[in-house]
């Protein structure tokens, strides 16, 4: 059992975190950052999509803090939102995408956290320069990718 103190909202709202962490009912979680592999897929995958902003009028967000729930905060990887979606510091609205890359180390740890966002997730596993698979977790469950 944990004995790690709690965090409230507004001290975790007010504090810098080094790496960012998301916040659970208290708890602050650690993040899967700092990794060659995930900072390289993830940037790649930022670019992508920045690319395409226009074209498919969306904003890209690396990294931006979303309340999922009166008591959660996550941070994934990627958010894709809507361009007529409105700005907030911590968005309480569900992107369109969140893209999640997991890497060995802390893959199933973070893997539990979408399903509490209900919203469209997309996870990316690493293995050196191949991703293994990616699930989709949609409010309705989760579906395994299609090649």
């Amino acid at each position: 059992m944990s004995t790690a103190a709690l965090v409230s909202i507004g001290e975790y709202l007010s504090t810098s975190y080094r790496p960012d962490r998301d916040l659970v009912d208290g708890q602050l979680i650690e993040r899967n950052v700092g990794e060659y592999d995930h900072s390289r897929l993830q940037g790649a995958l930022t670019t992508w999509l920045t690319n395409r902003q226009r074209a498919w009028n969306i904003r890209v967000l690396p990294e931006q803090r979303l309340r999922v729930s009166a008591t959660r905060f996550r941070i994934p990887d990627v958010c894709v939102i809507s361009r007529n979606q409105g700005i907030e510091p911590v968005f309480t609205k569900p992107p369109l995408v969140c893209i999640e890359v997991l890497s060995k180390s802390l893959g199933a740890a973070r893997k539990v956290r979408a399903p509490q966002l209900k919203l469209l997730f997309v996870h990316l596993h690493l293995a050196g320069d191949e991703i293994l698979d990616g699930v989709r977790h949609v409010s309705r469950g989760c579906v395994q990718r299609q090649d």
